[in-house]
């Protein structure tokens, strides 16, 4: 996975590239830490590029949604592809994130 992070305005985006596993879930975790250690943190997670999520994946956003809401930040994901939100869907997490069909959708309405 690779991982790649834009400021755009007042909204942090991860753009995410690859597979999510639990080879490389902890690095995505450690980012979104660091990341939420700065109070009122908006953050968007980009998956146009993600090929795959495993369990370990999934426990990685719940942790960051998590840590989204104990700083008072936002946390939120956009442009999941058919396949991304069948495994979402499949797993029960869909409801679980605010999900945006687009990047600019996303920025525009995270606050």
């Amino acid at each position: 996975m690779e991982i790649q992070q834009i400021e755009s305005g007042r909204t942090t985006v991860l753009a995410l590239t690859g597979r999510i596993d639990s080879s490389n879930a902890i690095e995505l975790s450690n980012q979104l830490r660091a990341l939420y250690a700065k109070p009122g943190r908006l953050l968007l997670l980009d998956f146009q590029q993600v090929d795959y999520i495993t369990s370990a994946g999934f426990r990685t956003l719940l942790i960051g949604r998590r840590h989204a809401a104990s700083s008072g930040g936002a946390f939120a994901l956009c442009s999941l592809t058919e396949k991304m939100r069948d495994l979402f869907d499949m797993g029960g997490f869909i409801e679980n994130f605010a999900i945006y069909a687009n990047r600019d959708e996303g920025i525009l309405n995270l606050v």
